[in-house]
């Protein structure tokens, strides 16, 4: 068949089984064997530095987007995980330990809340140191005030907290549920200064803000009198139809002291001063005492600026004062006589006065002064004393009719002691007195006005100038017309607004035919405002002419063509 076949055999002595074995991997496996990358025939890449990583960084920072979102249009590629907010994400994760910065803020408004919660724990359940007789948020005042109508304390925790402002005052009032307008007196709680100082004090109270300060401590402060308002303590005597020996210092026959007993000419003192406690902030409050002779009592009064000038006044009968305390200064013992007649301490302090008294040094005697320093005029009958006076002068009247009027004039004028005319350092649309505002000028009395002024009857006026102006009536034309300024005196006319005092009103005489037709100034008094009007009407007048004219209030007049009541002063 081709070829040829050979059969042979090896023949040998010893014989070996050789076993033929292979091992089957599968994929996996194999590539966990085998590397099928063929990377011992390509070159390994350079190994990523940190100084490599910045260089590819800035090459692609401005490739890189900002945010991630959809919408970002600032760069290219893959923005979800590959962005700057990415980067900075992972950045500050690493820094923080891998703790949620949100996180963080979540813990620290828990923190927060846990403080609050418990600030209002502590306010809802604190117990305060209420005082056993006067409640937390009871107004305190002392017996005297100052002219602002302070101090006055509220209790706050146990302790009295002084108000240093009247208008914190009125706020806190109305915010304890009372009215602006309600009586401190009804709102506050009066105690003697003893009482008041032995309460404890908190911090004062200037804004209304200041009443939620909590974090204090209560002190003990010393409260005085001397602290609110100058005040002196008297002892006064009354030695009307007394021997004046048993009473005053010892007295010797070369002393110019009146030492016999005399005649009494009253059967009791008056005396008035200004309390120290008064009604209305800025107000004061006079007080009258009677002292029937022999008697004693004591009193304390405001001592004003002018260390010799006090508020206290004898109003009839011989009086003795001992001061016993005067807080403007110190007063010590012994008393004795000084070169001038005078009983003072050894620090030249006057220790008695005498008020009415015969015989008196003339260095003793005082005058009785009104709220703003001025003299004040006294009664007619202080003719026949020794003090200092202003008196009302020679009034030439003897009816009763007149008499009532000066006592009016007394009640409504001279005795208030803050009267506008004892105010010399005011002016009136532009008009000063000789001796200043009102002072010294003659006061005029309006019976019944008339007209725009009805209402003003039993008043008591002070001119205060004249001059020419230009009416707003169509009856008037372009003329001038003179008119007279005056103002009211009476002290419950418009007792806290001073400028609504003063008034105006024509000063012009009406022409003798236009009275002959009317009945003259008394047949103008019958009628009525409307009347009145119509006669202006009817004879081409201003309406003011009679509605509001001077000379017709004047006209019923006891003195000239003018109701003189005070002729007044120039000099003092």
């Amino acid at each position: 068949m081709g070829g040829s076949s050979h059969d042979h055999k090896i023949q040998g002595a010893n014989t070996e089984t050789v076993r033929l074995g292979k091992k089957v991997f599968n994929n996996k496996e194999f590539d966990d064997v085998i590397d099928r990358s063929f990377s011992s025939l390509i070159k390994s890449k350079k190994p990523i530095s940190v100084e490599r990583f910045f260089g590819i960084y800035r090459e692609l920072f401005y490739k890189i987007q900002k945010t991630g979102n959809p919408d970002d249009v600032s760069s290219t590629g893959d923005a979800e995980t590959k962005s700057h907010h990415e980067l900075i994400r992972e950045s500050q994760d690493y820094l923080n330990n891998f703790i949620d910065w949100r996180d963080k803020v979540i813990n620290d408004l828990f923190l927060k809340l846990e403080e609050l919660n418990e600030i209002l724990i502590q306010k809802q359940s604190k117990e305060t140191n209420q005082h056993p007789v006067y409640a937390d948020g009871t107004f305190l005042r002392s017996p005297a005030r100052n002219a602002d109508g302070l101090p006055i304390w509220v209790m706050q925790n146990g302790a009295k907290r002084e108000i240093q402002n009247y208008d914190t005052f009125k706020s806190l009032k109305k915010a304890s549920g009372r009215e602006y307008d309600d009586s401190d007196d009804d709102v506050c709680q009066k105690l003697e200064i003893s009482t008041l100082d032995g309460i404890l004090d908190g911090p004062p109270i200037i804004m209304d803000i200041d009443i939620n300060s909590q974090n204090w401590q209560s002190t003990d402060l010393d409260i005085t009198l001397a602290g609110i308002t100058d005040y002196i303590e008297s002892e006064i005597t009354c030695l009307e139809g007394s021997d004046v020996s048993t009473f005053a210092p010892m007295f010797s026959s070369e002393e110019n002291f009146n030492e016999d007993p005399y005649e009494a000419r009253y059967s009791s003192c008056e005396i008035e001063y200004t309390s120290l406690d008064i009604n209305v902030p800025g107000d004061s409050k006079e007080v009258s005492e009677t002292i029937f002779p022999g008697e004693s009592i004591t009193i304390r009064y405001r001592a004003n600026t002018d260390e010799n000038i006090t508020s206290l006044n004898v109003k009839q009968g011989y009086t003795q004062e001992k001061v016993l305390k005067n807080t403007q200064k110190e007063l010590r013992d012994p008393i004795k006589k000084d070169a001038f007649g005078n009983w003072v301490d050894e620090l030249g302090n006057t220790i008695y006065r005498y008020y009415d008294l015969p015989g008196v040094p003339f260095s003793l005697k005082t005058r009785w002064q009104s709220s703003y320093g001025t003299y004040k005029v006294q009664p007619n009958e202080r003719n026949t004393d020794t003090s200092w006076w202003l008196p009302y002068k020679d009034h030439g009247w003897n009816d009763e009719a007149e008499q009532e009027i000066q006592g009016r004039l007394w009640e409504e004028v001279f005795n208030d002691s803050s009267n506008v005319y004892y105010n010399n350092a005011i002016s009136w649309n532009g008009f000063q007195g000789p001796l200043g505002g009102l002072y010294g000028l003659p006061i005029y009395y309006l019976t019944d006005p008339m007209g725009q002024e009805e209402g003003h009857n039993n008043t008591f006026v002070v001119k205060v100038g004249t001059d020419s102006i230009f009416l707003d009536d169509p009856n008037a034309f372009m003329y001038q017309w003179g008119v007279q300024y005056y103002v009211v005196l009476n002290k419950d006319f418009e007792p806290f607004s001073q400028i609504k005092r003063l008034k105006t009103s024509l000063n012009h005489n009406l022409p003798f035919n236009v009275l002959n037709q009317v009945g003259g100034y008394e047949g103008l008094r019958d009628k009525d405002i409307i009347e009145l009007e119509d006669l202006a009407n009817q004879f081409t007048l201003p309406k003011q002419v009679f509605t509001n004219n001077w000379r017709i209030f004047m006209h019923n007049s006891t003195r000239s063509n003018q109701k003189l009541v005070y002729p007044g002063f120039t000099t003092l």
